[in-house]
């Protein structure tokens, strides 16, 4: 029997909802590894328990915390402010999010598995968002603090996580909002060179 392209894609979606059950590899599973590789291609692990701190209301990974506050201090000496829309996630709380939403096409009339492939195109697959690493942040603000932090963030340590020229790697569109924390040697590296983090996990 020839399966048609459609039921190709539709039995790999299954497959990819099926990952509780299916070992699958990944970069790394060490909480708190700040070169952990979460994407399209790279789930977290289910077992990933990061070392969280707080900076304002939010949760993120204790290692943010200081370079957050120093980037604070140094926003207000130019009179620039900031918010943050989204930080650490819970693999819990983003699966709650996604089941509601299948459970919804359901609904309205949907099965399972067209359910699932719908849902996906809004909201993430569980465990394919790198929010629950707590590396990363989602800025809020002006023009002026988007400005400073694409030539500035990797001075605390954060790379723009979906720059713009890198959209055929990452597979996401650009994002000024979305910094991901890596240390600032690395961070410094991956400026200065112009790499996205596939291309600089990949030459290392």
């Amino acid at each position: 029997m020839v399966l048609g392209g459609g039921t190709i894609r539709k039995i790999f979606i299954l497959i990819l909802f099926s990952i509780s059950v299916i070992t699958l590899t990944i970069l790394s599973n060490k909480p708190n590894d700040l070169l952990i590789l979460v994407n399209h291609e790279n789930p977290i692990d289910s077992n990933y328990n990061p070392k969280l701190g707080s900076f304002r209301t939010w949760y993120v990974a204790k290692e943010l915390v200081e370079p957050l506050k120093e980037l604070e201090k140094d926003l207000e000496k130019l009179n620039i402010s900031f918010e943050i829309e989204k930080a650490y996630v819970s693999v819990k709380m983003q699966e709650k999010l996604f089941n509601t939403k299948v459970k919804e096409y359901q609904r309205q009339g949907l099965n399972e598995m067209d359910a699932n492939m719908e849902t996906a195109k809004t909201i993430l697959v569980p465990r394919y968002n790198e929010h629950y690493t707590g590396l990363s942040i989602d800025f809020k603000g002006d023009e002026s603090l988007y400005n400073y932090l694409e030539h500035n963030a990797y001075k605390y340590g954060f790379i723009l996580r979906y720059p713009k020229g890198k959209e055929e790697i990452t597979k996401y569109e650009y994002d000024k909002k979305h910094y991901r924390y890596v240390g600032k040697e690395d961070a410094t590296k991956i400026y200065n060179q112009n790499l996205c983090l596939e291309q600089f996990l990949k030459e290392d």
